[in-house]
């Protein structure tokens, strides 16, 4: 039996299966080889053209109307994911919210960290610590997530941990960048 075979009931979503079942066998089992590859996770600047890397940041529209107080909500979060053949296979999220008054970030109203998405039996990964704080006029939220490859908790082997830090700017603008130990 092909890995492939094996894969198709540990995808997540019916997109995700429809993706996946589209492949060519042989891209399906590139897809599984290299979702079983801890260089795919690993280096930063992997050379498949078939393994991407994308972060995205965004923020919502405020909470308050900026025109009716001095104070306004914002909500901003940042993912990062990394595909194989354009199936989103990993993917982790940091997000903040915090109240500007007057141009100034003067609050943080909440943050979190998380995993959302990893389809990979072999990974383990979740949120090691997550914390938030005003810095030069600015929201910094920050994530840090552990990475580990083996299918059991005493059994795997850690190799290595994700940050990220998003930042979130007093008119609404937003970046993030994550990195690797």
């Amino acid at each position: 039996m092909r890995k492939s075979l094996v894969f198709n009931r540990n995808l997540k979503s019916p997109e995700d299966l429809a993706k996946f079942t589209a492949l060519s066998p042989d891209q399906q089992q590139e897809f599984i080889d290299l979702l079983l590859d801890p260089a795919t996770y690993n280096t930063i600047n992997n050379e498949n053209k078939n393994v991407s890397r994308s972060t995205k940041y965004t923020t919502n529209l405020p909470n308050s109307s900026p025109m009716l107080s001095s104070s306004t909500d914002w909500d901003a979060w940042g993912t990062q994911t990394v595909s194989i053949f354009g199936i989103s296979i990993l993917e982790y999220r940091i997000e903040v919210g915090y109240r500007v008054s007057n141009g100034t970030v003067t609050q943080i109203l909440y943050n979190d960290a998380y995993v959302v998405r990893n389809l990979n039996p072999m990974v383990q990964t979740d949120t090691i610590s997550s914390s938030a704080y005003i810095s030069g006029n600015k929201a910094i939220a920050r994530g840090v997530f552990y990475y580990k490859l083996g299918p059991i908790n005493d059994m795997s082997v850690q190799i290595g941990n994700i940050y990220g830090e998003l930042i979130g700017y007093p008119n609404g603008d937003t970046s993030i960048s994550y990195w690797r130990d």
